[in-house]
């Protein structure tokens, strides 16, 4: 093999070793989450509650320092992630999003192994959208490959489908009339690339594929 070659094999092995470690260091944090706070949902911990503000929704700092390994803050978009993503099938993408809109204040941090991981508000079956890039805001910065997408879910389970959707099977897995939320429509959205970018259904496909990057 050519040394490019090499190159490119070693770094996909990198990433995919990378998006499986965030999977498990994310499910052990709010497993420990709902352990500390002596509940057995989601929805009622502290990260998804303020009882003291008028939003339910308390994202980011205080979740992210206490449970991961935490170096500094992300200040701006472009100290944390690429100015351009492509998407899996190597397309034009856009950015992440309108960073201090798209995420809440102290909601994106720099991990001590150079990941940018944010935290999102999401809905009532998936109360937390994360967002992450492996290396931040260096290259490849292309969906799927370094820069990735999932939920927390209101079990705590981390996934992309819904724990009713996880059954391939169910014929009723659609978020609405573009979005097929099924583990088969999510994995179809990786490998085509289409829909909404940021890695929409590659992290499904990496959970059915033993964590190896092959599309």
């Amino acid at each position: 093999m050519t040394m490019p070659s090499l190159i490119a094999n070693y770094q996909k092995s990198q990433f995919e070793a990378g998006v499986k470690k965030v999977a498990s260091v994310t499910g052990q944090a709010v497993t420990k989450l709902m352990a500390d706070e002596g509940v057995n949902k989601v929805t009622e911990t502290s990260l998804l509650y303020d009882p003291d503000g008028d939003n339910k929704y308390k994202l980011g700092g205080e979740f992210l320092d206490k449970y991961f390994n935490v170096v500094s803050k992300c200040e701006t978009y472009e100290q944390c992630f690429g100015e351009i993503y492509k998407r899996s099938n190597a397309n034009a993408s856009g950015r992440l999003g309108p960073f201090s809109y798209f995420f809440g204040e102290e909601a994106c941090k720099i991990l001590a192994d150079g990941v940018s991981i944010c935290l999102a508000a999401g809905n009532t079956y998936a109360p937390v959208q994360i967002y992450f890039d492996l290396n931040g805001k260096r290259g490849p910065n292309r969906d799927g490959y370094d820069l990735f997408y999932f939920n927390v879910y209101y079990d705590g389970s981390v996934s992309e489908v819904t724990p009713e959707c996880r059954n391939a099977n169910n014929p009723n897995c659609l978020c609405n009339a573009s979005s097929d939320c099924s583990i088969d429509g999510r994995i179809r959205m990786c490998k085509e690339g289409f829909y909404s970018g940021y890695g929409v259904g590659c992290f499904t496909y990496l959970q059915q594929n033993g964590f190896k990057i092959d599309y």
